[in-house]
C-alpha cells in the first residue's frame, strides 16, 4: 500500500500588481496635525503647526484660499456644534483660539492655565480641551471645559477626574509626519453625546514607544466615565462609531461602555497577502479609522504595501472591515500612505485623510462603481502523492470575474481574467505550494 496522500486547503488570492488606486492626493508641504471637514462650506481646515495657520481648501474650487493665522503652534481643532465657529488649540500659546468661519478671521482667544493638545466640542456646544497639565507632577488641568455660552456661570473648568496628561508634542514631527508630533486626541460622535480620547504619555521619540490611555467622556454629565490603559500600543490614532457604542484605538477595537478590547487588527483578518513583517502596533503605521454612517463598515488604513510593489512605493492600503470584528472585507490600493487621521461626510461618500504629502480624498462610495477583481472562489483544495492516485487534484485555478459598476467599461472585464495556481511538486515537502499569477 503507498503512502496516502497529503490534503493541502489553501486560500486563493488575486490581486493585480498593475492596479490603479483610489482617490486624489492634495499636497500641502510641511504636513498638518489635524483635518476637520465643514460639509455646510465645501471647506476642509487643516493644521499647520509649523506655520501657526490654518489652511483653508474649498472643495468647490479645488484649491487653497488664504490661510488662517492663528496663536504659535496650533495642534489640533474642532467645529462648533452650530457650524459658525472653528476652535484651534494653540500649544505654546496655552489658548484656545476661536475662528469665525463666515470672516475666515480670529475672532476671539482664550487664555488657558496649561498647554493644550487636543480639542473636541459635545452635544451642549461646551468645547473639552486635553492639555499636558499644570500643578505638581502635570496633574491638574489636564482636561478643561470651555463654555461659549454668554450666559455661562463658568466660562472655563477643570474636570477633576482624568487620565494622565499626555506627553508634549514632538517637534519637528518624528519621520517628518506632523501627525506623529501629538500625543493627544480628542473624537466625538456626530452627535456629540460622547468623546472618546487617547493620551499618550512617557512618548520616547527615540523609539516610539509611549503610554496609551482611552478614556470616554460624556456631555449629559461632564465627566469623564471610564478609562484604561492601552498595553502594547504607542498610536494616538482614534475614531468612534455615530451610535458611540465602540471606538478605534490604534490597532485596537474597543467597546465603549466597557473598555473591554473587542478586536485587534492583525494578519489573520486578512483574505489577501499582507507582509509578516506588518507591526500593527507601531504609531508610524497607523493612518486613521473612520466608522460609515450606518455603521456597517470600518475603514481603517494602514501604511503596509501592498504585496508585489517595490519597497518604499508610495502606496498604502485602505481596508474595509466588520465593525464588529475587524475581519477585512476589501482592500483598496490607494496612491500613498495615510499618516494618521481621516474624517467622513454625512454620507459616507466620501473620505477626506492627512496622508505624507498633504491629503487625500476618498471617494470610497464610488468605489464599488468601479471595476474590482473577485476570485470565483477564496479556497483551493490541494493533494499530492508518490502514486499519482490523486493527480487530478494536485493543481488547481481560479478564475476572476470583474464586478462592473454603473460607470466601469464594459470591456474591462475581458482584460482582467487572473489565474492562481499552487502545485505540489513533491511528496515529502511540507512548505506551502508555489504561486504562479498570469493575466489572460
Amino acid at each position: 500500500m503507498g503512502p496516502l496522500p497529503r490534503v493541502f486547503a489553501i486560500f486563493a488570492f488575486v490581486f493585480c500588481t498593475k492596479a490603479a488606486t483610489l482617490g486624489r492626493v492634495i499636497a500641502l508641504p510641511g504636513g498638518a496635525t489635524d483635518i476637520v471637514l465643514d460639509e455646510s462650506r465645501s471647506r476642509v481646515f487643516l493644521v499647520s503647526s509649523l506655520q501657526s495657520q490654518i489652511q483653508v481648501y474649498s472643495l468647490q474650487r479645488q484649491t487653497f484660499l488664504a490661510p488662517i493665522v492663528t496663536d504659535q503652534t496650533p495642534i489640533s481643532a474642532a467645529l462648533s456644534r452650530d457650524g459658525k465657529s472653528l476652535y484651534v488649540t494653540c500649544y505654546d500659546a496655552s489658548s484656545l483660539d476661536v475662528i469665525d468661519l463666515n470672516a475666515l478671521s480670529v475672532s476671539g482667544q482664550i487664555a488657558l492655565p496649561a498647554k493644550p493638545e487636543g480639542v473636541a466640542v459635545a452635544a451642549d456646544g461646551r468645547v473639552l480641551i486635553s492639555t499636558t497639565g499644570s500643578g505638581t507632577a502635570g496633574a491638574t488641568n489636564v482636561l478643561l471645559l470651555y463654555d461659549p455660552s454668554p450666559k455661562a456661570a463658568h466660562i472655563l473648568s477643570s474636570i477633576s477626574v482624568t487620565p494622565a496628561a499626555p506627553t508634549p508634542p514632538s517637534l519637528p514631527p518624528p519621520a517628518g509626519r506632523a501627525f506623529l508630533a501629538t500625543h493627544s486626541q480628542l473624537t466625538a460622535t456626530r452627535d456629540g453625546s460622547t468623546i472618546v480620547g487617547i493620551n499618550v504619555a512617557g512618548f520616547n521619540a527615540a523609539t516610539g514607544a509611549g503610554v496609551p490611555t482611552a478614556f470616554v467622556y460624556e456631555a449629559a454629565s461632564g465627566t469623564v466615565l471610564r478609562s484604561r490603559i492601552v498595553a502594547g500600543s504607542s498610536s494616538n490614532v482614534v475614531a468612534v462609531s455615530d451610535d458611540g457604542s465602540r471606538f478605534m484605538a490604534g490597532p485596537n477595537l474597543f467597546d465603549a461602555s466597557t473598555l473591554q478590547v473587542l478586536a485587534q487588527m492583525n494578519l489573520a483578518n486578512a483574505p489577501f497577502p499582507v507582509s509578516a513583517a506588518t507591526n500593527f502596533n507601531l504609531a508610524s503605521t497607523a493612518g486613521g479609522s473612520a466608522f460609515s454612517p450606518d455603521g456597517q463598515t470600518l475603514y481603517a488604513a494602514f501604511d503596509v504595501a501592498p504585496i508585489g510593489h517595490p519597497t518604499g512605493a508610495r502606496v498604502g492600503q485602505l481596508m474595509l472591515g466588520d465593525p464588529d470584528n475587524l475581519l477585512i472585507r476589501m482592500g483598496l490600493q490607494m496612491p500613498e500612505n495615510l499618516a494618521g487621521k481621516m474624517v467622513m461626510s454625512t454620507d459616507g461618500s466620501t473620505i477626506y485623510a492627512l496622508s505624507d504629502s498633504g491629503f487625500v480624498i476618498l471617494p470610497v462610495g464610488a468605489a464599488a462603481q468601479s471595476p474590482l477583481a473577485v476570485p470565483g472562489s477564496t479556497t483551493l483544495l490541494l493533494t499530492n502523492d508518490q502514486c499519482g492516485v490523486t493527480a487530478q487534484t494536485a493543481a488547481a485555478a481560479v478564475s476572476a470575474r470583474v464586478a462592473c459598476g454603473v460607470s466601469a467599461r464594459p470591456e474591462s472585464a475581458a482584460s482582467t481574467i487572473w489565474r492562481a495556481v499552487r502545485a505540489c511538486r513533491s511528496a515529502s515537502s511540507r512548505s506551502p505550494c508555489s504561486t504562479a499569477i498570469s493575466d489572460k
